[in-house]
């Protein structure tokens, strides 16, 4: 039972980061035009890649290692530039795409949380340590 524990946490990671590819139009930045709907696919896209390899850890500590590494940090930033031209280049229906906009990222963010609060509170007690 202890192993699959680590199991479903990596399965969740692998899920999300595979979501975040298959939404994605571009892994990283390009020199072609882009409409502002697939600027917003970009960053979920980015979004939800980065955050499987920050939230779907055992440890808080061990998420907070993933989020210093160069390549999330790197992916973060993107993802949040997509994100921006995805809601600066509209203009005609731009408060209800920037509210469409907030709403997702917070969503994601929430469910990023929410995957690391389940793991946390699935992980089994550490049983070499005496009662």
């Amino acid at each position: 039972m202890l192993f699959l524990t680590p199991l479903r946490l990596e399965v969740a990671r692998v899920g999300l980061g595979s979501v975040g590819r298959a939404i994605a139009i571009d892994a990283g930045p390009t020199r072609r035009r882009r409409t502002p709907n697939e600027h917003l696919r970009n960053g979920l896209g980015a979004l939800l890649h980065a955050s499987s390899e920050i939230a779907c850890r055992r440890t808080v500590r061990v998420s907070l290692v993933h989020v210093l590494r160069p390549a999330v940090r790197t992916e973060l930033r993107y993802g949040v530039a997509e994100l921006r031209r995805a809601g600066a280049r509209s203009t005609q229906f731009g408060h209800k795409q920037r509210t469409l906009l907030a709403a997702t990222a917070t969503v994601s963010a929430l469910a990023a949380v929410t995957v690391a609060v389940r793991a946390r509170r699935t992980t089994p007690p550490d049983l070499d340590q005496p009662v």
